[in-house]
């Protein structure tokens, strides 16, 4: 057996001596808390890129609002969206895939492989969204960029069903990205089920804001279940620290930066190893955070003024202001 020992505080002033199988627990529960801090990083990189997609089409809808691609020039501002909302989804359905394959590799080392495949499938096979997600993800990477068109586009709301001049009106303006299905289907990086599928809805373009807000709110909820599935492997290494803490606590100490190695003879065989008691339990706050983007499908943003009962407008001549 190895004499195995931690020291307490950055200078190591004090040692302990641990046996080997605490020696041996705490090693394996720093890596794992480690590896399920990288798998809430990179859930986080893919929220980023969705924040990124959506606010970039409100911004665009705003300069086209206040006339900047009339003084930017009307070919310039549509060229420059275009290029830009291909880059944000690109980037987009990127984060997405590094998502899957980084937290399938993640839970492989946790031997959780198999729960990984079950939750990823069984998203796809009961989401059409999400399948079209995955299908762009492939086509936008290996043959062509996804948008097709982008329609910039204005209604005019009404209170009543039928429009009488002179009454109140909101126009509503959005940014509308798509892919024509005759480009969409003509890809062979595409599955051929889901052209079918695709095919089968007899139109000319699929709206991408739908597409990806529906892949997304799909890999939110996988990332629900993983997150479920892998409490277990998070408590029991939060516990492994803890009774590492609780060896080494002093009365009237503050919890401090533990070092945790082994050695022979007074000297140390290998590198220390940091334990940060403190930051290690941070991953218990990261996955109590809410989760917001498993309903992004059924969500839009707007800056409408909107009626309430204890601020004004209530009403007004020209806008239609409505709960």
């Amino acid at each position: 057996m190895c004499d195995c020992k931690f020291l307490v505080g950055y200078s190591g002033e004090t040692e302990f001596e641990v046996d080997q199988a605490m020696f041996e627990s705490v090693v394996k529960a720093k890596g794992q808390l480690k590896l399920l801090f990288r798998y809430e990083d990179t859930y986080k990189l893919l929220s980023d890129s969705v924040y990124e997609f959506e606010l970039h089409l409100l911004k665009l809808g705003l300069r086209y609002q206040l006339g900047r691609a009339n003084t930017e020039g009307y070919e310039d501002f549509f060229d420059e969206a275009r290029q830009t909302i291909s880059l944000k989804l690109i980037s987009l359905f990127t984060s997405g895939r590094i998502f899957i394959e980084r937290a399938t590799s993640i839970l492989k080392s946790l031997g959780m492989e198999d729960f990984a495949g079950e939750v990823f499938s069984e998203e796809f096979d009961q989401n059409f969204q999400y399948r079209l997600g995955e299908a762009l993800r492939n086509h936008s990477l290996h043959r062509s960029l996804p948008l097709s068109r982008n329609v910039f586009s204005r209604k005019s709301l009404h209170e009543e069903e039928r429009f009488t001049v002179g009454t109140p009106v909101r126009d509503r303006f959005t940014v509308n990205p798509q892919i024509s299905v005759e480009e969409f289907t003509s890809s062979d990086k595409i599955r051929g089920k889901t052209k079918e599928e695709v095919e089968a809805l007899g139109v000319k373009y699929l709206d991408l804001k739908f597409i990806v807000r529906g892949y997304v709110a799909g890999l939110a909820r996988c990332h629900q279940k993983l997150r479920v599935g892998t409490e277990a492997a998070i408590e029991k290494s939060i516990g492994d620290i803890e009774k590492l803490v609780e060896h080494c606590k002093q009365d009237g100490e503050e919890e401090a930066f533990l070092y945790i190695g082994s050695c022979n003879s007074g000297k140390w065989k290998n590198s220390k190893i940091e334990i940060c008691p403190k930051r290690l339990r941070r991953i218990k706050e990261l996955r109590f955070e809410k989760d917001t983007m498993s309903k992004l499908s059924v969500t839009f943003l707007s800056s409408e003024i909107s009626k309430r009962k204890d601020s004004y407008p209530k009403s007004n001549d020209k806008l239609w202001i409505s709960e």
